[in-house]
């Protein structure tokens, strides 16, 4: 009996300590968000301000947007008030072959359908993965509580031209999250820095930048280190700083986008930045 009741009692501590799986509406989520086009980036957020209540529905706001629960499902799906109606966003339970009519913003519809289902491990939990498939043969990945991988809105927002949306971080109750090959924790530490004013002090010449592009510092580094991170968070570059003013880039594996970080171990600093490699 004793043996019995102490596993029981193991079982509702872990439960306790654990928690329950991420909420796509919890009040805490924070997405980052990296939109490019062509050669120009842009960083953008998304997290809850607030509630309103439209045509007796209680709105969660999301930056521009607003989502709620459906009630008929414990989170199971995620509709969004667009044109004055209440529509589907995300449908955590759907199944391989199923349609979704999401419509676009001042458009038509869309008829997506879901082609494949997977699953990531975000710990302690694992959560599904789908992949929707649009009419136009573009295809997007939505993580159950976490949403579209191309962003908030992609689900029902084509884009135009050679625009891409990516969400490069995402965080609840303020910790990074890791979702295996879709979101790294370690770009978190990246883009936060976004606000960092010591960024400016520091220069790439030429810019977009090669593999002969240098950075120079605002002052001389005793000891340090440089490092360079894709878009993921992978981290490419990773070399010493001793008594440096300037740095080399060196060659990169491809064009795009990327993030440089500069550590100055003396005074326990890091001045993080983006670049343009081509």
């Amino acid at each position: 009996m004793k043996k019995l009741l102490l596993l029981i009692f193991i079982i509702l501590f872990a439960q306790i300590t654990y928690g329950q799986k991420i909420r796509f509406t919890d009040t805490s989520n924070k997405w980052t968000l990296l939109t490019t086009y062509w050669d120009l980036y842009s960083v953008s957020y998304d997290y809850y301000i607030g509630d309103t209540v439209l045509k007796g529905h209680t709105y969660k706001k999301l930056r521009n947007l607003l989502v709620r629960e459906d009630t008929t499902g414990a989170g199971d799906k995620v509709n969004i008030y667009l044109d004055s109606s209440d529509v589907l966003l995300y449908d955590f339970k759907a199944k391989v072959g199923d349609t979704l009519l999401n419509q676009r913003i001042k458009g038509d519809s869309i008829l997506t359908y879901i082609t494949n289902i997977d699953s990531v491990f975000i710990n302690p939990y694992y959560y599904k993965v789908w992949t929707v498939k649009q009419k136009s043969g573009v295809s997007v990945d939505y993580i159950e509580s976490i949403g579209c991988m191309s962003g908030t809105e992609r689900m029902f927002k084509l884009f135009k031209g050679g625009a891409s949306t990516s969400i490069i971080c995402f965080s609840n109750n303020n910790n990074p999250i890791n979702a295996g090959q879709y979101i790294n924790a370690n770009t978190c530490k990246l883009s936060v820095s976004n606000s960092n004013t010591e960024i400016k002090q520091f220069s790439i010449a030429p810019h977009p930048a090669n593999q002969h592009s240098v950075i120079t510092f605002p002052t001389t580094i005793q000891s340090g280190s440089f490092t360079i991170c894709n878009i993921l968070g992978k981290v490419i570059i990773n070399k010493p700083i001793q008594y440096q003013s300037s740095i080399a880039i060196g060659e990169l594996p491809q064009s795009g986008l990327y993030f440089y970080s500069i550590k100055d171990n003396l005074h326990n600093v890091s001045f993080i930045n983006k670049l343009v490699y081509e």
